[in-house]
């Protein structure tokens, strides 16, 4: 039962989400929105340059006020106007609906320590406006 009640939200949030905004597809089903009217708790928001799932589950990663995305194939980073905030794929992968978790905000510090740490090599970047 809880599986159908997941699937109708998501759902609803990728029709919601899906109509009229621009999107950019990052790994499996991660993206970033140019404008998003609710977060994944399906609270009202005004949210711009928003990574997330498409279709997004409770507690999926949700990143807002984007200004600069680089990712792997383990991990998502994403610098925004309040600081750095790191994905990382856990035994499920990088992945919706998997248990991936948000941490941060780290500082530029903190971040450069990680991708030493973690020989950080970047598939993609994108910045935003």
């Amino acid at each position: 039962m809880k599986y159908k009640r997941h699937l109708v939200v998501s759902i609803l949030l990728l029709l919601v989400l899906g109509c009229g905004n621009e999107k950019t597809k990052i790994v499996d089903y991660y993206y970033i929105f140019d404008h998003v009217d609710f977060d994944n708790n399906r609270n009202r928001i005004d949210g711009k340059n928003v990574l997330m799932c498409n279709p997004a589950f409770k507690n999926d990663p949700f990143v807002k006020d984007l200004k600069y995305v680089e990712w792997s194939d383990s991990v998502i980073i994403a610098t925004t106007t309040n600081g750095h905030f790191i994905i990382e794929a856990n035994s499920n992968g990088l992945c919706c609906g998997c248990g991936n978790e948000t941490k941060g905000p780290f500082t530029l510090n903190e971040l450069n320590n990680f991708k030493n740490k973690n020989d950080f090599q970047h598939i993609d970047k994108i910045k935003l406006d």
